[in-house]
């Protein structure tokens, strides 16, 4: 068989698929037969145990952050949440349909984890507000070191989140993690509303948010509102599974650079936002900055949040994932270190006296 131009078709087509052998082979891969791809099944009291895991931690987000907030949840609903999720578990393992109580569970894990986490921020009972100021590198040791303890509890979640995803069905993207966004928002929202409550007088968080809802809103608090809520958009459109673009050539070339330097490419927003702005939120108060607290601990929840989705994409080795993580939480330690530095001598230059910004006037504190 041959064209008008006498050329073999049947000999082209088998150079061209030779071409392509070759080329894989010299990628690395091994040509051969093809086979059906191993049966990956979590064994049931397996399944079990992650379920009640996820349960379990989902029970005590709910019961702490209610608490937190004024509206304690009492313990034997929490416990009967818990048993009817394991009625379903057991359900679902029997008929051998797990696979949405799958996704609903790992979404659980997600919500939960960062959240009990993040809890690590918040002043604990008693704390004075104005704690005494601490020598600048033990702020900035301890503040990094409750960085990565944070940080060690999401990585946990993260592990089960992975865990309940292990099929096929997940690492070949036929389904995928379910509820991308709101395991986005909802850590970030609650940690803004539990530090909100941690510095409102016992009960008194949302009369305060009701009377805040109600003022004027002026020209400038509109700006940064506006400001804000472009972010928060453009941000929530970069997650889930067809998110928006990248930045632009900075961060294209960003990320080549970091393809090149490290084997498993960190993600952006954990290591230039989230942790370093986690660490800085843990400096605040000794650094007699609390006001600041809540801003920044609001950019360093996203380093969990970001840290825990990372291990709900299933289809990568989950290898990279660690590494990809670790180097997050170096590069965005480092760079939260200097934040911290900067902050303290930013606040020793405006403040010689030693006089901490959110120290009453005249009442100078120890450096």
């Amino acid at each position: 068989m041959s064209t008008g131009a006498g050329e073999d078709q049947i000999q082209a087509n088998l150079s061209y698929v030779r071409s392509i052998s070759a080329a894989l082979e010299h990628g690395g891969y091994r040509m051969g037969k093809a086979a059906p791809l191993p049966n990956v099944a979590i064994r049931p009291w397996l399944y079990g145990l992650m379920a009640l895991g996820a349960l379990a931690a989902g029970a005590m987000a709910v019961g702490e952050t209610a608490a937190i907030l004024g509206r304690p949840v009492p313990p034997r609903v929490l416990g009967a949440g818990v048993l009817a999720g394991g009625v379903v578990t057991a359900a679902v393992v029997i008929l051998h349909h797990v696979t949405l109580w799958s996704q609903l569970l790992a979404l659980l894990a997600a919500l939960a984890f960062p959240t009990l986490s993040l809890m690590g921020i918040l002043p604990p009972p008693g704390a004075s507000p104005r704690p005494p100021m601490a020598p600048g590198a033990r702020v900035v040791l301890g503040s990094v070191l409750r960085l990565w303890a944070v940080s060690a509890g999401s990585a946990l979640g993260g592990v089960l989140v992975a865990g309940l995803l292990s099929q096929w069905i997940f690492m070949l993207e036929i389904k995928e993690f379910l509820g991308v966004k709101l395991a986005h928002i909802v850590p970030v929202v609650l940690i803004g509303l539990m530090l909100a409550a941690a510095d409102a007088p016992r009960g008194q968080l949302w009369p305060r948010l009701r009377a805040w809802a109600r003022q004027p809103l002026l020209l400038e608090y509109g700006i940064v509102v506006i400001a804000v809520g472009l972010a928060a958009v453009f941000a929530l459109g970069r997650t889930g599974n067809a998110g928006l673009p990248a930045l632009g050539a900075l961060e294209l070339k960003s990320r080549v650079i970091l393809s090149h330097l490290v084997v498993a490419r960190p993600r952006t927003k954990e290591f230039l936002i989230g942790h370093p702005f986690l660490a800085l939120a843990f400096a605040l108060p000794a650094l007699g900055l609390r006001r600041w607290v809540l801003p920044a601990a609001l950019l360093g929840a996203i380093g969990q949040v970001g840290l825990v989705n990372s291990f709900s994409h299933i289809h990568t080795p989950i290898v990279y994932v660690v590494l990809r993580t670790l180097y997050a939480l170096v590069i965005g330690s480092a760079i939260g270190a200097v934040l911290i530095v900067l902050v303290l001598w930013g606040r020793r230059r405006w403040s010689p006296h030693g006089t901490a910004p959110d120290a009453p006037r005249g009442r100078p504190v120890r450096a």
